[in-house]
């Protein structure tokens, strides 16, 4: 996740003062702004994101509560081709496996074909 570090610095050349992002240095804002405000603005800043870190983390915990306590329930047209799709499946991965010892029998022969 991106963390912004605000630090209210002196804007270049300037009595006025600017809030940096102390991870990239780069302003936050466009303007520059008396002390105080810049201060204010920090604040809000780090009051924010400590906000927005609790509520990622609360709603991360509760979906995995949620996806623990209920179980996966299947549809009833699910149901009725579950058989059909685990033998696809296993003659998909038959078919790779066979085609792997086939290339690699071909290389051992010197038949296989070579990237030019």
């Amino acid at each position: 996740m991106y963390e912004v570090h605000p630090a209210v610095h002196q804007a270049p050349e300037s009595s006025a003062f600017r809030v940096i992002d102390m991870t990239t240095g780069s302003p936050v804002h466009a303007n520059q702004m008396d002390r105080h405000r810049a201060m204010e603005m920090c604040a809000e800043l780090e009051r924010g994101l400590a906000v927005f870190e609790a509520q990622i983390t609360s709603a991360f915990v509760r979906q995995h509560h949620a996806a623990e306590e209920q179980p996966a329930t299947r549809s009833k047209a699910a149901e009725r081709t579950a058989k059909w799709r685990a033998k696809q499946r296993a003659a998909a991965e038959a078919a790779a496996i066979i085609g792997a010892m086939c290339l690699s029998s071909a290389h051992r022969r010197g038949h296989a074909r070579r990237p030019e």
